[in-house]
């Protein structure tokens, strides 16, 4: 009769760790010296599967009255023997302008995003690990439909 018992309580445990978050541990904390690591923890949502997470990439610049946006893009990396994902930006903070002519008083300091946000399918089990060089800064945004 203990047997069974013991079956099934180390069933409930084992299923119990294999619910839980990927641990960020798993992840370097850097690819190379000029990458910072940013990882983000998604909170439980009801259907997941219908929402999109957006990467954006950005960094503060001297801007005038030109359209400006941050080049470079997020690529999708594995993680050599656990099969997650994690995304590097190769951009080396350089901002892309249109060129038209702008009066002198219109400079300005402004956040400046990368042309194109990533979107990748919302998953709140695993951690969304980011590298970024030091000079440019991360957000997110979730999409949803309505």
């Amino acid at each position: 009769m203990k047997a069974p018992i013991a079956l099934c309580l180390s069933l409930v445990v084992g299923s119990a760790m294999a619910s839980e978050k990927a641990a960020d541990h798993m992840f370097p904390e850097t690819l190379d010296e000029n990458l910072v690591k940013h990882s983000i923890e998604l909170p439980v949502r009801d259907n997941e599967q219908e929402l999109l997470v957006e990467l954006i990439a950005s960094t503060q610049a001297e801007v005038d009255c030109n359209r400006a946006s941050l080049g470079g893009q997020f690529e999708q990396q594995n993680l050599q023997g656990w099969g997650y994902s994690y995304y590097v930006f190769n951009g080396n903070g350089a901002v892309a302008t249109t060129l038209m002519a702008c009066p002198d008083d219109s400079r300005r300091v402004e956040t400046v995003r990368s042309a194109r946000g990533e979107l990748r399918r919302y998953n709140s089990k695993l951690p969304l690990v980011v590298y970024l060089p030091e000079n440019i800064d991360f957000d997110y945004r979730v999409w949803a439909p309505e």
